[in-house]
């Protein structure tokens, strides 16, 4: 039974330990301008609610609150493309449709001289869906399976 008990406050403790590397890691990548101080006064209440509150189940469940807090806070995050992307990717594009004819604005076209200097051109393209005789689709990864970029070609 004293064994089940350490297993259990250890399993529980790592929990905490990656629940509370989880909330470092969204406080440091969604404060930009104050990352650092931002993720240190974290870790900051952390330490301190470690050492001084009393009590083995308080001290976990105020890693837990901790944890729950940036959960709750990183859930009202909007995402936005008002960022400062790079020239190729910083226009969005957006298509009109009109019937059969579909105007895509905002295509990007790159001209390539070297994988790092190129010349980006947006452009708008109109189609009509009726002369569309196939249509190809590629995925290119980005260095994970889980990462990657839809193309389609037609």
């Amino acid at each position: 039974m004293k064994m089940f008990r350490l297993l259990a406050w250890l399993l529980a403790w790592i929990v905490a330990i990656l629940c509370s590397a989880w909330a470092f890691g969204a406080i440091y990548y969604d404060f930009p301008a104050v990352r650092q101080m931002a993720a240190g006064i974290f870790v900051l209440i952390l330490l301190v609610a470690v050492i001084f509150v009393r009590g083995k189940l308080l001290k976990l469940a105020a890693v837990f609150a901790a944890f729950a807090l940036v959960l709750l806070w990183w859930f009202t995050l909007k995402p936005g493309n008002d960022g400062p992307w790079p020239p190729d990717v910083a226009e969005t594009a957006w298509a009109e449709i009109n019937g059969d004819e579909v105007t895509i604005n905002s295509v990007r076209n790159c001209d390539y001289r070297t994988e790092t200097d190129f010349t980006t051109h947006c452009e708008k393209r109109t189609v009509r869906l009726s002369q569309i005789a196939g249509l190809d689709i590629a995925i290119m990864y980005w260095g994970s399976p889980y990462m990657a970029h839809p193309i389609a070609s037609f």
